[in-house]
């Protein structure tokens, strides 16, 4: 429940390009909160999803509606768990993962990565 919650979430804010709703669904203060995502070189941390909200508060605009499907939660133990899940991009569909973390009566996100499938002779 809490996982498919958080994706609902997510897929809100993008949609509304609601950038402080996203921010606040992230433990970005935690030490250990990374992302990686299909169109930059290597994993990232809070100071860059930072700046890459920021920008993104200035376009201002609502994006394309989000959509998912093949949603698998798991969870890890009483205070952790992920979620796979496929979300639509334009006319592809890209594997998302969510790691997400509870402290005291909140989840937040730790992780989240994106990726767009290759094609055969790719990678």
């Amino acid at each position: 429940m809490v996982a498919e919650a958080m994706l609902m979430a997510f897929a809100e804010s993008v949609d509304a390009a609601d950038v402080d709703g996203l921010a606040e669904l992230f433990w970005l203060d935690d030490q250990r909160f990374a992302a990686i995502g299909d169109a930059i070189a290597e994993p990232f941390g809070r100071a860059a999803l930072v700046e890459l909200l920021a920008s993104l508060h200035a376009q201002g605009q609502p994006g394309d509606a989000t959509s998912w499907r093949d949603v698998r939660a798991h969870r890890l133990g009483p205070d952790v768990g992920y979620v796979i899940a496929r979300q639509r991009r334009g006319d592809t569909w890209a594997w998302a993962t969510l790691i997400l973390l509870k402290k005291g009566r909140e989840w937040g996100l730790l992780h989240c990565s994106f990726a767009v499938p290759l094609r055969r002779g790719q990678g």
